[in-house]
């Protein structure tokens, strides 16, 4: 999977964002420390708050999935091994530029869709759910943490097919 350049930069990206959380922490200790330095450490008065975060986080996931799952339904259209699957689905995805025109069309309407919903709050999750199963930053984490843990998942398979073939 590391083969070269093959998923180097997803991993130093990764690698930057955990490290300067860490750091964050371990610099504003030693503000602490030192005393009376509180302007200068990192807090949320920044300029970005958590909730702009989590929309920015929300829309990288999305395109992630949804280019990860592009990238696999071209590969199965495309694929040679199984010829009785899909063949009026393949005949279609194969003819001129099909898959590119739909590629991006889908991307672009959707995209702009998830994006709408996101940035403008037309989903209020709780006020949506209405006391079931309410949510709180512990919770918000852990699953923000199984779904960057399953997007890994879907880049390794993917980057394993690839480097098989």
């Amino acid at each position: 999977m590391f083969r070269e350049d093959h998923g180097s930069w997803m991993t130093m990206f990764f690698s930057t964002i955990l490290f300067l959380f860490i750091f964050s922490h371990i610099y504003n200790l030693f503000l602490l420390m030192a005393g009376s330095m509180e302007p200068h450490m990192v807090t949320e008065y920044m300029g970005i708050r958590n909730e702009s975060f989590m929309k920015i986080a929300a829309v990288g996931t999305w395109m992630g999935d949804f280019v990860t799952a592009w990238m696999v339904t071209d590969m199965m259209l495309q694929d040679q091994h199984y010829p009785d699957w899909g063949k009026t689905a393949r005949r279609f995805w194969k003819r001129g530029n099909n898959r590119i025109v739909l590629f991006w069309t889908v991307l672009i309407s959707l995209t702009s869709v998830v994006v709408l919903v996101i940035s403008t709050d037309w989903i209020s999750w709780d006020n949506l759910n209405r006391g079931f199963l309410p949510s709180d930053e512990v919770s918000r984490a852990f699953l923000a943490s199984f779904i960057l843990v399953f997007d890994l998942l879907i880049v390794m398979q993917v980057e394993c097919s690839l480097v098989a073939n």
